[in-house]
């Protein structure tokens, strides 16, 4: 497993859109991740900061982030977000999560291109290879 200390770690860079890294619109997906701490004899404080970048055409993509183990989504509701709203959840400096030492938080993120219900091709017809979107995912801990 991977292990997070103070925050100094770069984050992964995982394409979270699968291996062929095609979206279109009205397209979901999901990507499971394990915020670990199992290998700590201590608590720690965590947040998750989601940032979008490399969508020059502002591709709508909207996502939900579900806390697998209370098996509710971290933003208390089940509507899709830009990841500055669930930032607003998951990374809010006086309310950071908590765990336990020796244990571990499996998450899955939820993606979704909002395409308001119309198929619209014409991002790949007009734009070809610039249809690109990149999520990033940095977990931040601390010894609690």
């Amino acid at each position: 497993g991977r292990h997070f200390a103070q925050g100094s770690q770069p984050a992964a860079q995982i394409n979270i859109f699968g291996s062929n890294k095609h979206i279109a619109p009205g397209m979901t997906g999901t990507y499971r991740f394990t915020v670990d701490n199992e290998g700590n004899d201590f608590a720690v404080y965590y947040d998750i900061n989601l940032a979008e970048s490399n969508n020059a055409l502002n591709i709508p993509m909207r996502y939900r982030l579900m806390n697998n183990q209370t098996k509710s989504y971290v933003t208390g509701d089940t509507g899709w977000h830009t990841p500055a709203e669930i930032n607003q959840a998951t990374a809010d400096q006086a309310k950071p999560f908590s765990m336990n030492q020796r244990s571990h938080t499996d998450y899955t993120l939820e993606w979704f291109w909002d395409d308001g219900g119309q198929i619209d091709n014409s991002f790949g017809e007009k734009h070809g290879d610039e249809v690109a979107c990149t999520l990033t995912i940095k977990v931040s801990a601390q010894r609690k």
